[in-house]
């Protein structure tokens, strides 16, 4: 692990003739909580498990599209069903995703009859129905695909449809969906929308809107505006612009302008194959590298106009490879594209301003979108330049009025990349993961500031973290046993360092002022030499980590990873070293040159975000109530010994954790045993109360050796003999890190 004031990489130098860039962000200002693009995906067929561990590192998606041909489930010729086929895509999808979105295609064209629809219409209801009850996640039902096509249809694709034939079929579809949420009553209703046009077509969508508006069935159902976008890769600035225009046109005909509007699909290359993909003169690799500035690109102005779902287009596409986030068969091998989104995955919670002096009107040229929260703030820049440009920029990034927590604080800067020689596959495989290039320590100041070269598009992350960063000599000392005195040294972080000598168990402590509570990565530098021992940290009497042997043949500096150490209060910590163990190598010494604290995020998922599943007969019930941690919790209406509940969360970073459920206990609860990956944890957990309460239930602790998804399950083990019966109701599932394999 290198110091954390030095440069990680360094990178090479533009070639060239470089323009002047600065970018510029108010950590004042708040635009509201960030409706993340990462959140959104496609899916269009089985993933396999290597890409399916690469999908639970860039997290769970909130909403997972998926595909479904009637003609892939129903026989018309002996008018027979049979699902079995399609599930394994669907079964794989669910896998990572909280809600299911469904795209639904037209019937065989024989059963595309307006005079005689009852048949397709059966097909449609039976489709939608199996799999409602097969997948409770489902949400989403769109209907048919790009309906407004210019181009002959190919052979996997259905005919285009007048928009007046169209809606015909979409009110069938809407009461198809009706009737079925009526009969099923299920704990997440579907919702059906359209039109699904191959662009933002705005003679088509507004037609469409028109038949609905004058559609005088009191039960008619417009559950979200559906369609996709190519054709922005010159002026992809133009898209922040789409749900303010669609929102106008709800209004103008007295609908509700706040019915969700659905990118469902979108990028800078159409179609399946070179004909007509809309590509540049360079190469594949080229585009690949194009399609991620893109995607990030496109993504920040959906963000900015509150587009309420951009969907990534595509985890691996099977024909046009420069759209994929995964290497055709390479199993878990990543494109470009998947590095973007992975940096997406990294920006904060909410949304703050950043305005760029080298973009213009059409989002050509250097692009950012800033965010922040209490662990600190993330800028994701891009130089998009699609095949036209290839301005090189010197870009100057200042984060100006930086929050309270990093007041008086040093600040943590690093820097991840993603250009045509970085992070990047079809330069060179060994280099596809997405690369930090850059770690240093800024002092503390009201503005932080970067500067750094991006290349034709290129894509770029930075993030900021307030550290607690503090040399030894500089802190007040107390000993027993020892003591410590302060050397000079040219290689120590100030120049000089606490050399600490002592009998065996002597210590010394360093009185280190925290700023706030929370949780901390601790990492210590240390000195090595010969001569030196085994020591160990306690932070408050409390041991922190594991002792660490401070000997080297040559002297040498270098930081220890110390985990992560929790504060309920601000103030001063006593941090005392122990020495315990010198191998008989002579006097008892040890250096201690610097201490940092680097603030982490608490990690807490909701449980109506973590797509519940329960036992065969059960029901999950999504209870509203203000007094939940996001103004819900969920209820598993259990009623016998045995009867459990599953929730799929996101380990963002490896180590060790302390892991309590939140929930709302109550006369008819039950007691449950935790189990995390089918291994239970600590001993069953009761939630019952005489009266109602949120509590917080410690479960004990469990180690995650790499991030991705993980499952949580809580089984009936039985109850409180006060207690009623058996239900449980979870409001969220916290994971408070107690060490860390390795600094973020």
């Amino acid at each position: 692990m290198l110091a954390l004031s030095g440069v990680m990489a360094a990178e090479p130098p533009n070639t060239a003739q470089a323009e002047a860039a600065t970018v510029i962000v108010d950590a004042a200002t708040d635009l509201g909580a960030l409706n993340n693009p990462a959140w959104y995906h496609n899916q269009t067929r089985s993933l396999g498990s290597e890409d399916l561990a690469r999908v639970s590192q860039i997290g769970p998606a909130r909403v997972v599209r998926e595909w479904v041909k009637p003609a892939s489930y129903y026989d018309e010729t002996s008018g027979t069903y049979d699902f079995s086929g399609t599930y394994g895509a669907l079964d794989n999808a669910t896998s990572h995703a909280d809600r299911l979105y469904l795209n639904f295609d037209q019937c065989k064209p024989v059963l595309m009859r307006l005079a005689e629809p009852q048949r397709c219409r059966d097909v449609l209801k039976t489709g939608i129905r199996h799999y409602k009850l097969r997948y409770p996640t489902l949400r989403y039902i769109e209907v048919f695909n790009e309906p407004d096509k210019i181009w002959p249809p190919a052979s996997d694709e259905s005919s285009a449809l007048p928009v007046e034939d169209y809606y015909q079929w979409y009110k069938i579809a809407y009461a198809v969906v009706n009737e079925i949420n009526q009969e099923l009553a299920p704990d997440i209703p579907l919702l059906v929308g359209g039109p699904v046009t191959y662009r933002f077509n705005g003679s088509y969508l507004r037609r469409f809107l028109d038949l609905f508006a004058a559609d005088p069935d009191p039960a008619r159902q417009l559950g979200f505006i559906a369609y996709h976008e190519y054709t922005r890769r010159a002026n992809p600035a133009d898209v922040r612009t789409a749900k303010a225009t669609i929102r106008s046109w709800l209004q103008n005909r007295g609908l509700n302008p706040d019915i969700p509007i659905v990118v469902s699909e979108y990028g800078v290359f159409p179609g399946s194959g070179d004909a007509d993909s809309g590509h540049g003169p360079g190469t594949l690799a080229q585009d690949m590298l194009i399609q991620a500035s893109a995607m990030a690109t496109l993504g920040m102005f959906y963000t900015d106009g509150g587009m309420d779902m951009p969907m990534h287009w595509l985890f691996n596409h099977a024909t046009n490879e420069r759209k994929s986030m995964f290497v055709d068969g390479v199993p878990g091998a990543v494109l470009p594209y998947y590095n973007v989104v992975k940096m997406e995955r990294m920006l904060r919670e909410r949304r703050i301003a950043a305005t760029s002096t080298a973009l213009d009107t059409a989002g050509i040229g250097v692009n950012a979108l800033a965010t922040r929260d209490g662990s600190g703030i993330a800028v994701l820049m891009t130089n998009y330049q699609w095949t036209t440009g290839a301005t090189v920029y010197d870009t100057a990034l200042e984060v100006r009025n930086l929050p309270a927590e990093f007041a008086g604080a040093q600040i943590l800067l690093d820097r991840y990349l993603l250009d045509a020689t970085t992070s990047n596959y079809t330069h060179d495989p060994a280099d596809a993961e997405l690369r930090r290039i850059e770690r240093r320590v800024l002092p503390p100041d009201t503005v932080a500031r970067a500067t750094f070269g991006l290349t034709p598009n290129a894509t770029s992350l930075v993030v900021l973290t307030p550290l607690v960063q503090v040399e030894a000599e500089d802190l007040p000392t107390s000993s027993a046993g020892a003591f410590a005195l302060d050397l000079p040294d040219a290689a120590a972080s100030g120049g000089r360092f606490s050399k600490v000598t002592g009998a065996r168990m002597g210590s010394v402590s360093y009185a280190v002022t925290v700023p706030r509570a929370g949780r901390y990565n601790v990492v210590v530098r240390i000195r090595d030499t010969p001569d030196y021992v085994t020591a160990r940290l306690s932070v408050d009497r409390q041991p922190q980590g594991e002792s660490f042997d401070s000997y080297s043949d040559t002297d040498r500096f270098r930081d220890v990873d110390l985990g992560v150490a929790s504060f309920a209060a601000a103030g001063s910590k006593a941090f005392t070293f122990t020495l315990f163990d010198n191998w008989n190598r002579g006097w008892w010494t040890f250096g201690v040159d610097q201490i940092t604290l680097i603030p982490l995020a608490d990690i807490r998922v909701e449980a109506e975000a973590t797509t519940p599943r329960v036992s065969p007969g059960d029901h999950v019930y999504y209870v509203n109530d203000s007094a939940a941690g996001g103004g819900s919790f969920v209820k598993l209406g259990a009623n016998a010994v045995g009867d459990w509940i599953r929730m799929a969360i996101h380990v963002p970073a490896s180590g060790t954790y302390r892991l309590s459920l939140a929930m709302k206990a109550f006369p008819n609860r039950g007691q449950c045993q935790v189990s995390v990956n089918g291994t239970p944890v600590g001993f069953p957990i009761d939630s019952y109360a005489p009266t109602s309460a949120f509590v917080t239930l410690p479960v004990g602790t469990v180690s995650f050796d790499q991030t991705g998804a993980a499952t949580i399950s809580c089984e009936v083990t039985g109850a409180n003999p006060a207690s009623t019966g058996y239900e449980l109701a979870i409001d969220a599932v916290r994971l408070d890190m107690i060490s860390q394999s390795a600094l973020p």
